[in-house]
């Protein structure tokens, strides 16, 4: 057809290649060599699948708390459920804790959670990422995300649920602290760095690789709202928007409302 461009196979097969070369997706890499390079993979695997078991034993405090509070709220379901009280659902016990305000680091720290613990989850999650775990990716940043945020407390029903799963203690209502932005999931506008825009980025990464375009959108706005709270140098605040304006193509167009705000993003962004 007028317009085509033909691509020799062997070059779209070299690129690709090279695409996965820095990733840590061996399996992917083995089954894209190319015919005539035919190389053994065994090695690099071995290193990925050594670094993936220090990471995690690394995160061992994190996970072991999250994974313990999981069991313990499932057989307080079972015990409700079998004596015919059923009133709860089913929801991770992650989203209650950060529902009442106890998944953060300073309640976490009492438990053996450090600053390293917390980082070395920041880094497993990119490393899931890097192997192409974008769900496991995704849940290990929304948690990172969570040791950070001051969402709004939900008293009440929540902690009630808490209290008699034996996860928390009862407590006097206390006034609300400040919350964060709701924009970036609740996190201080004035405490985002690099670090954190990066776990932004890698968030949404993750919501566009899985296809959930409505967590996608708010990904969007998010990785937006930190780019107008953190000081960057000009030309690379303009790469960021540059970039954002793009991977908000993907989002938007499977939206349903994804057309005005894409034209909104365009409009704010013109002047770059």
């Amino acid at each position: 057809a007028e317009g085509k461009i033909n691509y020799k196979s062997q070059n779209v097969a070299q690129a690709r290649l090279d695409l996965l070369r820095p990733t840590h997706m061996i399996d992917y890499i083995v089954d894209n060599q190319l015919n005539n390079e035919k190389v053994d993979y065994e090695e690099q695997k071995k290193a990925v699948m050594d670094e993936l078991g220090k990471l995690q034993k690394q995160c061992e405090p994190l996970n072991s708390i999250s994974e313990a509070e999981r069991v313990r709220f499932l057989r307080f379901l079972t015990t409700v459920s079998n004596g015919g009280m059923w009133s709860l659902t089913t929801i991770c016990i992650q989203e209650k804790l950060m529902a009442s305000g106890h998944w953060n680091l300073g309640h976490l720290s009492s438990m053996g959670v450090t600053e390293d613990v917390v980082e070395a989850y920041r880094q497993l999650a990119k490393f899931q990422f890097d192997c192409g775990d974008y769900s496991s990716s995704k849940d290990l940043l929304t948690n990172y995300i969570q040791l950070f945020a001051n969402a709004p407390k939900q008293e009440d029903q929540q902690d009630e649920d808490l209290v008699a799963a034996g996860l928390v203690q009862q407590t006097k209502h206390s006034e609300s602290s400040s919350t964060g932005n709701p924009q970036i999931y609740y996190l201080d506008t004035a405490t985002i760095d690099s670090n954190m825009l990066h776990v932004l980025w890698g968030r949404l990464a993750c919501e566009i690789l899985v296809l959930d375009w409505s967590s996608a959108s708010i990904a969007v706005e998010a990785v937006k709202t930190a780019l107008e709270s953190i000081e960057l140098p000009p030309l690379q605040l303009l790469q960021q928007k540059t970039w954002l304006l793009h991977w908000a193509l993907f989002v938007y167009w499977n939206d349903k409302h994804g057309l005005e705000r894409l034209l909104d993003l365009f409009e704010k962004y013109k002047i770059c």
